[in-house]
């Protein structure tokens, strides 16, 4: 049932808090949602929304996600300056449909989407042709799977949900079409979709803040790129799971290609002699009683339920959750990413969003870079960004292939990091079995934030979850207790953080 009680609200800035940045991170539960205050020179609020979504199998989620556009409306007086989405999946997005009418009644200056949105780019359309093709594939594993093994159907089910769910059955429109409307800026050309290396973007009216786009990169392999496992060669490699799987399902059809063909040989796990198709099996007269005896080639035995589960005709089937995780990664990783310089700090200070970009997104960002003047010190770099640093949304609520080692987290070397996770890790360890955050990376976060690590899903405990670490003075700590602040009511809707520029 939806709350009626009253949830308690920040009013916007006042002009005393002009050199102030505010970072809110909503809970939504399992999903994205950051509100950014800025200033202009007079201390007018200048207001940033970064994602707002919430995973759509996560319980109450509507009835969350309108408290919390309830609330953006309420702060931002109904006014947002700028609206980032980072990428397609809906706990980055679900905000828009749930909450519609809310937000449809919201004045959008501008929008910010990456490349990979705009439907005129050549590179975008191939990567959702691809998902697309893939998507297909799982539907049909979902039919096929569904009277054999209900389990590994609703699973794939709930993935296609995830991945297709943007324009949803009886709707027109999608989240991105919506927000493309509402916008006042219309995202008419390439130009007006961001790219990594383009000039950097500005805050209407807000001085001493640049936007740098890091990210996703123009490039395909980079994309697809989700672990740093070594490349194969494919034709002398083992296939992987995705591959032969998209190949198995054309295995009944006529107008297989050869090299379909080829891969379903070289996906089968026993050598062909042995090898008995279902609707043959007098194939080998040599094997033909052992296999109608044992392996359930006929109704004949005296077992009630016969020996068909002996057979694993249908098992490939079950692999589907491989490429359901191939296509949510690759999405994953066509994330905006946009770093925030702060130029009026001395050295600037970089606030960094990630969306849920994975290994190849990380990878590139060693590459980019923007010229500034004719000096080789004018030049500004990926690298140069992630090591100024000083708060980190963490990627992809958590989990291990969203936030790089070498080059990423350690990367991070100012001593003030500040991170922020939105996640329910209860829920998503008990009911999704997904390990966000993992504990590894949640331990080194914690070391390098010296505790300074804020989520979702300990806003209700805030007090006990954050503890001064020994190794930190104790006016350090008490500067930065101070600069927090949270939802007290039973809502729990966001905690907060200011810094100064």
């Amino acid at each position: 049932m939806p709350r009626t009680k009253k949830t308690t609200t920040t009013a916007a800035p006042s002009k005393s808090m002009k050199s102030s940045i505010t970072i809110r991170m909503y809970n939504p539960g399992f999903g994205d949602c950051f509100l950014l205050t800025f200033h202009t020179a007079d201390g007018s609020p200048r207001y940033v929304l970064i994602d707002c979504g919430v995973h759509h199998r996560y319980p109450d989620g509507q009835t969350r996600m309108k408290l919390i556009a309830g609330d953006i409306a309420k702060v931002t007086n109904n006014h947002l300056d700028i609206i980032a989405v980072t990428h397609e999946h809906t706990d980055h997005l679900y905000g828009f449909r749930y909450a519609n009418e809310i937000f449809g009644k919201i004045k959008i200056d501008d929008l910010w989407l990456s490349w990979a949105e705009d439907p005129n780019d050549a590179l975008a359309k191939q990567l959702k042709d691809g998902i697309k093709s893939g998507v297909e594939e799982l539907t049909s594993a979902v039919s096929k799977l569904t009277p054999i093994n209900l389990q590994a159907a609703d699973g794939l089910r709930g993935v296609l949900e995830f991945e297709t769910s943007f324009t949803a059955k009886g709707e027109t429109k999608s989240e991105l079409d919506w927000l493309r409307e509402w916008s006042h800026k219309k995202l008419q050309t390439s130009t007006d979709y961001r790219r990594p290396g383009e000039d950097p973007l500005t805050i209407p009216g807000v001085n001493g803040v640049k936007v740098y786009v890091l990210g996703p990169p123009r490039n395909a392999k980079d994309i697809s790129t989700v672990t740093k496992e070594a490349e194969m060669y494919p034709e002398f490699a083992p296939i992987d799971g995705p591959q032969a799987f998209a190949a198995a399902l054309k295995a009944g059809e006529s107008n297989i290609s050869k090299e379909d063909d080829s891969i379903i040989k070289r996906s089968i796990p026993f050598d062909k002699r042995y090898y008995i198709p279902p609707d043959q099996p007098n194939i080998n007269p040599v094997y033909q009683t052992f296999f109608q005896k044992h392996y359930g080639s006929t109704k004949d035995t005296p077992s009630e339920m016969g020996d068909d589960w002996r057979r694993i005709d249908d098992d490939w089937l079950e692999s589907a959750s491989e490429l359901a995780l191939k296509i949510n990664n690759m999405t994953n990783n066509t994330s905006l990413v946009l770093a925030f310089e702060l130029t009026d700090s001395n050295p600037h200070k970089v606030l960094l969003f990630v969306g849920d970009a994975q290994v190849g997104n990380w990878q590139s960002w060693q590459n980019v870079q923007w010229t500034t003047g004719t000096q080789e010190k004018d030049k500004i770099t990926g690298a140069d960004l992630l090591r100024r640093t000083v708060f980190y949304k963490v990627g992809h609520h958590g989990s291990r292939n969203a936030t790089l080692r070498q080059k990423g987290l350690e990367m991070l070397d100012d001593s003030s990091l500040i991170a922020m996770i939105p996640v329910d890790q209860k829920w998503a360890n008990d009911a999704m079995h997904w390990e966000h955050p993992a504990l590894k990376l949640l331990e080194r976060l914690e070391e390098k934030t010296k505790n300074r690590l804020l989520r979702t899903d300990k806003i209700a405990s805030i007090s006990e979850a954050l503890q001064k670490p020994d190794n930190m003075d104790n006016n350090e700590w008490q500067n930065f207790l101070k600069a927090v602040d949270w939802d007290k009511s039973p809502d729990n809707l966001w905690i907060q953080y200011t810094m100064e520029e």
